[in-house]
């Protein structure tokens, strides 16, 4: 039985009137050395791929996002918000991740590690990515529900499993 994906705020990116070139636009992720999915921008500023790009994950495995952007990314910020207590909330102080903030370099291929927590529950969340202008240069937008200015939100799907039987050592008992 697969658990109930939460439900979560929709987004928005009310400050794009000239573009989303300040975000992300196309990334990988990783589990442990093994590419879960790719992805890249579609034709709006909001991007909900949670029903396609799903990673499969356990407690203590490594996340890796590599991610990349247009020119603009070198003056821009981007945020990984993953749901772990799947509250369907991103607590922005216990759930949030910098991927990087004014970088002065544009970003290709960046690459962002994470290790799963290890009490993290077992069950499906969401990872938003929130990206665009960095607060050094604009203030508006920004957070898991709204794209920074002249940024992108993506949404992906994590499922998380008990750890395997085999991961567990042994112990033989004698009475």
């Amino acid at each position: 039985m697969e658990a109930k994906f939460p439900s979560y705020c929709d987004g928005t990116a009310p400050n794009n009137g000239d573009g989303d070139h300040y975000g992300i636009n196309a990334g990988s992720v990783s589990v442990n050395g093994e590419q879960a999915f790719t992805f890249s921008k579609g034709a709006t500023s909001i991007t909900d791929l949670s029903s396609t790009c799903i990673a499969e994950v356990c407690a203590g495995d490594t996340l890796k996002f590599y991610v990349s952007g247009g020119e603009h990314t070198k003056w821009s910020q981007a945020i990984a918000y993953i749901d772990w207590n799947m509250d369907g909330t991103w607590d922005t102080s216990s759930e949030a991740y910098s991927l990087f903030n004014n970088p002065l370099v544009q970003i290709v291929n960046k690459e962002i590690k994470i290790i799963v927590p290890n009490d993290v529950r077992v069950g499906t969340c969401g990872i938003r990515l929130c990206s665009g202008e960095a607060p050094a240069h604009n203030s508006l937008g920004g957070g898991p529900c709204q794209a920074r200015k002249r940024g992108t939100l993506f949404t992906f799907r994590l499922n998380i499993s008990p750890l395997p039987i085999s991961s567990f050592t042994q112990v033989k008992v004698s009475c």
